[in-house]
C-alpha cells in the first residue's frame, strides 16, 4: 500500500478574466489568445513576487498557492492594481479580473491540490466582480491586520455545496475604497495615458534562458515603478 499524502494548510488564490467567452466570440481566437497570454504573464509575475506559485493556468483562469495568507492577500491586491493599469494603458485588452482567496488544509494530488479551501476560493472568485478581491472570514481571522491593506465586510454569501453562509470581505489598498478600485475597470470615455512598452531586455521574446523567476520579478518591479510614473503624469495633468 502507498503512503497517503499528508495535508498542509495553504492559501489559494484564484483569478478569472470576466467576459472571456464573449470577448472570444466578438474578437476571435487570436485576440483571445493574446488576452489569455497577457493575463497569464501578469498573474505569474504578481504571484511569484509575493512568494507564491501559479500551479494551473486554463486560458482565462489562474490558480495559485501560497504558504502564507498575508502574501496571498497582498498578491491579489497587487494584481488588481496592475490589471487596472493595463486597462488604462491598453483599453482594447479587457483584463477585467475577479479574484477569490481562501485558506485551509489541502492534500497534494498529481501536481495539484484537493481541499475545501480550494473549492471556496473558486466560489469566491466566481462572485467577485472586475477589480474585486473577495476573501473568506477564515482567511482574515488568521492574519489579523495587514499593513497597507483594508478589509471591508461584504456580508454573508450562500455557497453551493456548503451548509452555512460564508462571511466575505472585500480586500483593497488601505488608501483606496474597493468601489474606486473597481471603477478603474470600467470604461469611462477618458483618453488613456501613453502606453509604455516592456523594456526590450525584459521582453519574453528574448528571454534569459533558465532565469524565468528572475525575469518575472524584474518585469513585476518595472510594472510597479511604471505605476508611480503614471500617477505623477495624472497629478500633473489634473493640476493644469
Amino acid at each position: 500500500m502507498g503512503v497517503e499524502p499528508e495535508s498542509r494548510v495553504l492559501t489559494f488564490l484564484i483569478a478569472d478574466v470576466r467576459g472571456y467567452t464573449s470577448y472570444t466570440q466578438a474578437h476571435g481566437d487570436e485576440a483571445a489568445a493574446h488576452l489569455a497570454a497577457t493575463f497569464a504573464e501578469i498573474a505569474r509575475e504578481g504571484v511569484e513576487a509575493r512568494g507564491g506559485d501559479v500551479i494551473e493556468l486554463r486560458g482565462d483562469e489562474a490558480l495559485a498557492v501560497f504558504e502564507h495568507s498575508r502574501d496571498a492577500l497582498r498578491a491579489a491586491v497587487d494584481l488588481q492594481l496592475v490589471f487596472a493599469d493595463e486597462i488604462e494603458l491598453h483599453p482594447e485588452l479587457p483584463l477585467r479580473v475577479g479574484i477569490g482567496v481562501d485558506a485551509g488544509a489541502a492534500v497534494p494530488v498529481e501536481g495539484g491540490y484537493r481541499g475545501g479551501a480550494l473549492n471556496l476560493a473558486a466560489r469566491l472568485c466566481s462572485k467577485a466582480g472586475p477589480g474585486e478581491v473577495l476573501a473568506s472570514q477564515g482567511v482574515l481571522a488568521g492574519v489579523g491586520e495587514v499593513e497597507g491593506l483594508a478589509f471591508r465586510d461584504h456580508g454573508d454569501f450562500e455557497m453551493k455545496g456548503l451548509p452555512e453562509p460564508v462571511r466575505v470581505s472585500r480586500v483593497a489598498p488601505a488608501d483606496l475604497d474597493p468601489d474606486a478600485l473597481a471603477a478603474r475597470f470600467t470604461s469611462n470615455g477618458r483618453s488613456s495615458p501613453n502606453a509604455t512598452d516592456i523594456p526590450r531586455a525584459l521582453d519574453m521574446a528574448t528571454p534569459i534562458v533558465g532565469r524565468d523567476r528572475e525575469i518575472h520579478r524584474l518585469r513585476w518591479a518595472w510594472r510597479r515603478a511604471r505605476r508611480g510614473s503614471m500617477r505623477k503624469r495624472a497629478t500633473a495633468a489634473a493640476a493644469k
